[in-house]
């Protein structure tokens, strides 16, 4: 991930790799196409340092805003915002271009047998009920009747 600053941007080298760090997680995240770029503008207001963070990804510019009295706060916290977007789109992304996978058809049904009346066949004669012990009750809601409760 590129980081270009913009503004007062005069960290120690201490500050450098902590932010280093933070924008290296970022990246984790980022870096699937190819190279991203994020621009980092730090501005002054009286007592307040302010820092935008603006990154292009997938389509979509994401532009995050922090403010503190340290610039280095500044940027952390909008770091940590810009995260909680990418993560939050990032899943939207994946939610809506997933499709569902084909459904095979596992099981082959036996061919059907005529049935005489007075005879039982052995499907008929060896139905269990499923392996968990529940049965399913169909309900039909067209005659308004409803399944008794125990």
């Amino acid at each position: 991930m590129k980081i270009t600053y913009t503004g007062e941007a005069a960290f120690s080298p201490a500050q450098r790799k902590k932010l280093d760090v933070k924008f290296s997680k970022l990246s984790k995240l980022l870096d699937r196409g190819g190279e991203i770029s994020a621009h980092v503008v730090l501005t002054r207001e009286r007592h307040l340092r302010r820092a935008e963070i603006i990154v292009n990804i997938y389509d979509h510019q994401i532009a995050v805003n922090a403010s503190e009295s340290e610039p280095v706060q500044a940027v952390t916290i909008a770091a940590d915002k810009l995260e909680k977007q990418i993560l939050k789109m990032r899943d939207k992304w994946r939610d809506t271009k997933r499709r569902p996978a084909a459904k095979t058809k596992a099981t082959v049904e036996a061919p059907a047998t005529p049935r005489v009346p007075g005879k039982q066949t052995k499907s008929a004669a060896k139905t269990a009920p499923p392996a968990d012990g529940k049965r399913v009750f169909r309900v039909n809601h067209h005659s308004k009747q409803k399944p008794m409760t125990m």
